[in-house]
């Protein structure tokens, strides 16, 4: 039996570690096990095949062609990513026919199906399972939101991909809602969080107090951490429009020349501008580019 697990397109092997599974395909994990309380997966199904595809009619070729035994009641339900000559409706229906005529008594149920029939499209790759979980990157601790909250998936990913130990520690700077390091803590991570935005210390407790978690929020400027962490882990998101935060990210660097044992993860939209305020101590060792959702962003890992 494979399961598929949906995640973060660039940092599969966070759930490759997660399920001790494989990449399948971008954003797609392989795995025989559904580990208990997933953190970097947002939807699981069981393969009932995969193949590419030219057009929707050779779609309708292929699964005419494979093996769909149902029974009691489904209904089908599509995610489509990128450009495709139809959409998740005209999908559904298709598919949806065809098991009808495969299925004699079958019935369809809008509201509460038996079966969900998931069908996950990825450019010119369809993959058609069972539904097993989904939603799964929904939080319900998310109350107080920053404008540029970070994804949960992105953060549990992002942290699950440093490889943090038992005994070592994570220091969050800039933790705007408190979502990276409410992730850390359902990891079991000792985290260490700091803002200089009161507000954001104001919602960073909130949205910890809804997952109950205690989480020391460190109210200091970024010169004011007394901290000697393991990991450090940053989000820089901002407009060349605009008068880049270079201060932050040349106050962040020196922090981290001073006090950082191990790595730093940024992520950010303008991986270029971030290398420039780069000390000559600190090496830029990997940089991947990711794809979550309607977002691309970059996480640059730099070591001592």
């Amino acid at each position: 039996m494979v399961f598929i697990g949906t995640t973060v397109i660039g940092l599969e092997d966070a759930s490759i570690k997660e399920t001790k599974g494989k990449l399948y395909s971008p954003g797609r994990i392989s795995f025989e096990k559904i580990p208990e309380n997933p953190l970097t997966m947002d939807t699981i199904y069981k393969l009932i095949t995969s193949f590419e595809f030219k057009d929707l009619k050779d779609i309708i070729k292929q699964i005419n062609e494979t093996e769909i035994v149902l029974s009691g009641t489904y209904k089908c339900m599509c995610k489509r990513t990128g450009k495709q000559d139809f959409n998740s409706m005209i999908l559904e229906h298709e598919i949806g026919r065809i098991i009808d005529k495969k299925n004699k008594g079958l019935e369809y149920s809008r509201d509460d199906p038996e079966t969900i029939i998931y069908i996950d499209v990825l450019d010119n790759k369809l993959n058609l399972g069972i539904l097993k979980e989904r939603n799964l990157s929904k939080r319900e601790y998310r109350f107080h939101l920053h404008n540029q909250t970070t994804p949960t998936l992105v953060a549990s990913s992002t942290i699950k991909y440093l490889n943090i130990q038992k005994n070592e520690s994570l220091l969050c700077i800039d933790c705007k809602d408190g979502v990276v390091p409410i992730e850390a803590t359902l990891q079991n991570i000792e985290i260490i969080a700091q803002d200089s935005n009161p507000n954001n210390i104001r919602n960073a407790e909130i949205n910890a107090k809804l997952a109950k978690k205690e989480i020391e929020f460190q109210l200091k400027n970024i010169d004011q951490i007394e901290a000697s962490p393991n990991y450090i882990i940053t989000q820089i998101i901002f407009s060349k429009d605009k008068k880049g935060p270079h201060k932050k990210i040349n106050d962040i660097f020196q922090f981290a020349k001073r006090n950082m044992k191990n790595k730093m993860a940024i992520i950010t939209n303008h991986p270029e501008d971030i290398k420039i305020f780069c000390p000559k101590e600190i090496k830029l060792t990997e940089q991947r580019d990711i794809r979550h959702g309607g977002l691309n962003l970059t996480i640059q890992i730099y070591s001592l």
